[in-house]
């Protein structure tokens, strides 16, 4: 019920996935720009030892129906040659990892996450009494408020998906030595259950801290009880809408060349939050 309170909100409320599109697009161009200083000599490592000749041979392989084998063994050759230029190259090194330390994982973070209040607050005022708040503003005027959150979200998520690339990654290798057919399908599962573990566990984070005007710590702590009291209905909807995300935005980008996913990123982050907020007021019987 959750998720279908969820969407149809988001079919009537659709003008608000443009909001999210241009924060997203004015996001990327800061990314970029900052990211750009450190990926320079990465580019051109890669350049040199021929990894874009063989990401191109990829690409050619698989439109011309190339099996899954020969799909498996052109990615293994592209990670291998990776592997050697960072593990020698020093400048492609440190490129690389300032770029995923400064830039993908603490930037990326706390710019996205100065939009999960403004959004909340949004949504809150859709759900209660149908105001129309514009997205600029909101985002404007909770600017403060945003940037502790974000800040104090980051650290919190940082450890937590780290402690879950781990397993994954673990996960993997163990696959991968049974049969690499089964790489993609153990991944899979495995992320999708973090994810939605992620997820089940910080739902009530921003709901709290908007609507019942918590501060950040205690709508933690609030959301935290929250999810172990309804863990198993917030679990199952995660992981079924996990899912769904993961196969629309694969299927957009094929059968759109990637221009859909221009509509399918919005609106999946826009979806995130409308779940948390319609999942609070079920449960809260609101």
């Amino acid at each position: 019920m959750s998720f279908k309170n969820a969407f149809r909100i988001l079919l009537g409320k659709f003008r608000y996935v443009w909001s999210i599109l241009l924060y997203v697009a004015v996001m990327l161009v800061i990314l970029l720009s900052v990211g750009l200083t450190f990926l320079k000599p990465v580019f051109n490592a890669f350049a040199d030892a021929g990894v874009w000749k063989k990401i191109a041979e990829l690409f050619s392989i698989a439109m011309d129906g190339a099996t899954l084998s020969q799909i498996f063994a052109v990615l293994g050759d592209i990670l291998n040659i990776a592997k050697t230029v960072l593990s020698t190259d020093v400048k492609a090194f440190w490129g690389s990892f300032l770029f995923i330390v400064l830039v993908a994982t603490f930037l990326y973070r706390f710019i996205m996450g100065l939009s999960e209040l403004p959004l909340v607050s949004i949504i809150e005022g859709v759900m209660t009494d149908n105001a129309k708040y514009g997205f600029a503003g909101r985002y404007v005027s909770m600017l403060g408020k945003s940037s502790v959150f974000s800040l104090v979200k980051m650290l919190f998520m940082t450890v937590y998906d780290a402690f879950m690339y781990f397993i994954v990654f673990g996960v993997i290798k163990a696959f991968n030595n049974v049969s690499i057919f089964l790489v993609p399908f153990g991944g899979m599962v495995v992320l999708v259950a973090l994810l939605s573990i992620r997820y089940t566990l910080i739902s009530g984070w921003t709901a709290y801290m908007i609507i019942e005007k918590k501060g950040i710590f205690g709508a933690f702590a609030s959301s935290i009880r929250f999810a172990f009291k309804n863990f198993g209905s917030l679990f199952s909807t995660w992981a079924i809408s996990w899912f769904l995300f993961i196969a629309v935005n694969i299927l957009v980008a094929i059968f759109t060349f990637g221009a859909g996913l221009l509509v399918s990123i919005p609106a999946c982050v826009y979806l995130v939050s409308l779940l948390n907020m319609t999942q609070f007021y079920g449960k809260n019987h609101r």
